[in-house]
This record gives structure tokens, C-alpha cells and sequence, in this order.
């Protein structure tokens, strides 16, 4: 999200690798990986896999920035983006995606990342390998509860698409429902939202986070 701004090296020196890190900050590392990483990188440095791929593309290294020095400058970037007269179009704005605390969140974050790269750099790999586990679970719990309707695929052509006709099971890597719909279905089943009674409910057989773990995996089939 940030590093589409200059090259000026701004410090980041570790100022404690006991410093306490707060809820705020951690929640801002698990939006930074879920929007900022495909471009900024695993590590803030610019890796991320876009510019890795398209060449010329603009200097994504957040750790690199004389534009976003101050935590209301950074703010002012993530809510707008490539709309800011002086920030590099292919930053998106967020205004309309995350809420005021998301955003308040990844702010934060990143402001603590450059004071403290190596306390937050790992803050943010153990993010990831939590967030692997999680989908990981996701998988199991689709291929043992989803797979014999939606599909291998996850397309909804399932073995039992044979025989539910009316509706079909639906293609899940066509759906733009938010998480929240999603988590409702799964827990209540079709019906009680007025979908297809053919929908099972899961709430009685699956954990709160296991149906979050699905819920993320499906997401991600989407992509």
C-alpha cells in the first residue's frame, strides 16, 4: 500500500526487542498480509510478488519513504491512495474497503515497523505461519464436508451435483459474499437465509474457528 511513494532512506532502528506489542498493532500485521503484502512484501521491502513480476513498477519499499513520514501521512495514504496528487497511481485507496479502526490498525503498524523492524518483522512471520496453519485446517474441513457438493474445485460440480438439480450446488470461486455471509451460511445452513434447503448446517458439528478457517479458505479460492 505505501511503498508507491519515493526512495529516501528514513530510520528504523530497534529501539527495544522487548517492547510489548499491542492488539491494535497486531491486527494492523493481519491486514498488512491479507492487502499490503501482494505489493509491499513479506518484509516491507518492496519483494512483494507484483512488482517482482512487472517491470517497470513502482518502489514499494515502505521502509523507503519520504512522503509518508508521519503517522498522519501515512493514514492519509492508505484512505486515498493513488488519488493523492502526489502518490503513485497504482496504490489503492482503502477508504472504502477497510472501516476506522482497520485502518487506524494498519497505520499503526506500519509506523511501528519502521521504528522497529526486527520486532515487527516478526510479529509478521508469525502471523503468516498462523495464518498458513489456518488454511491449512480450512482445506482439511473443505475436502471432508464441501468437496462431495461444491467439488474438488470447488465449482459446484460435485459428485452430488448429479442429483441436486434445484438450485445446483453453487460455484464457490464465483462468490463475492462477505466473510459474514459466508460464516452464516456455513453455520445455520441454506434455509433459515433463505437459500437452498439442500444447504447443511455445520454449526453443531464444526467450532467457531473452524468454520473460520473454511470460511478464509474459501475466500482465497477466489483469487
Amino acid at each position: 500500500m505505501l511503498g508507491l511513494l519515493s526512495s529516501n532512506n528514513v530510520s528504523a532502528s530497534d529501539l527495544s526487542t522487548n517492547r510489548q506489542i499491542t492488539l491494535q498493532e497486531q491486527h494492523g500485521a493481519t491486514i498488512f498480509i491479507q492487502r499490503c503484502m501482494l505489493c509491499h512484501g513479506s518484509q516491507g521491502m518492496g519483494e512483494g510478488r507484483i512488482p517482482l513480476k512487472i517491470k517497470p513498477y513502482p518502489n514499494t519499499n515502505i521502509m523507503q519513504s519520504d512522503k509518508a513520514v508521519s503517522v498522519s501521512q501515512i493514514k492519509q495514504i492508505v484512505l486515498d491512495g493513488g488519488t493523492l496528487m502526489d502518490v503513485d497511481h497504482y496504490m489503492p485507496p482503502y477508504k472504502d474497503e477497510l472501516n476506522d479502526t482497520e485502518v487506524d490498525n494498519v497505520v499503526a503498524f506500519v509506523a511501528s515497523l519502521r521504528k522497529q523492524p526486527r520486532v515487527f518483522l516478526d510479529l509478521l512471520a508469525s502471523q503468516q505461519n498462523s495464518q498458513l496453519l489456518n488454511n491449512e485446517q480450512g482445506k482439511t474441513i473443505y475436502e471432508t464436508r464441501c468437496i462431495l457438493c461444491h467439488g474438488v474445485d470447488a465449482d459446484g460440480q460435485g459428485r452430488m451435483a448429479k442429483i441436486i438439480k434445484s438450485p445446483p450446488p453453487y460455484n464457490l470461486r464465483k462468490s463475492r459474499m462477505p466473510k459474514g455471509y459466508l460464516t452464516q451460511i456455513i453455520t445455520l445452513g441454506g434455509e433459515p437465509i433463505g437459500r437452498s434447503a439442500q444447504m447443511p448446517p455445520w454449526g453443531d458439528q464444526l467450532s467457531t474457528s473452524e468454520i473460520e478457517s473454511v470460511v478464509d479458505y474459501i475466500t482465497e479460492l477466489r483469487k
